[in-house]
């Protein structure tokens, strides 16, 4: 009868001490991965799996076969609703209208942001003289706080 075979030790993990947004260092001396079936046991060379990449998570359509989006390309936008807002939005996209489809408005990205810009051009219309708000490049600071008067 063969004795029993131990259970190796668990891997210390090299992300415990960091910041959750800090990049993850490339593996220099990472373990072996165990073998993936217990007759692979002696006859498998240890392997070491590179870190993966952290990467900033950014969302832009391209223009097709990795080729730069074009003016008119698409970002990521998020914000915070109460969640009765949100179940009307989803339901809303649920059921578009035809007469929307035929305007290229098929799903919740298209028509959250036809709602949003309807409701951005009626603020330019009464309070900017119909004129476009100064734009923001993603990054600039947006006013915080109560204003002063």
């Amino acid at each position: 009868m063969t004795p029993p075979r131990q259970r190796p030790a668990p891997r210390k993990s090299t992300l415990a001490s960091r910041h959750p947004a800090e990049p993850v260092p490339a593996a220099t001396d990472a373990e072996p991965a165990p073998p993936s079936t217990p007759e692979d046991a002696g006859t498998a060379a240890p392997q070491a799996r590179p870190a993966p990449a952290v990467t900033r998570r950014t969302t832009t359509t391209t223009g097709g076969e990795g080729k730069p989006a074009k003016s008119g390309g698409k970002t990521k936008v998020g914000f915070y609703t109460a969640e009765a807002n949100a179940a009307r939005l989803r339901g809303a996209a649920k059921f578009i209208p035809n007469e929307l489809r035929a305007q290229g408005i098929t799903g919740f990205s298209a028509l959250a942001e036809k709602l949003v810009m309807d409701g951005l051009v009626e603020l330019e219309r009464k309070y900017n003289g119909g004129k476009p708000f100064p734009t923001l490049t993603p990054g600039e600071e947006l006013p915080r706080g109560r204003q002063v008067q």
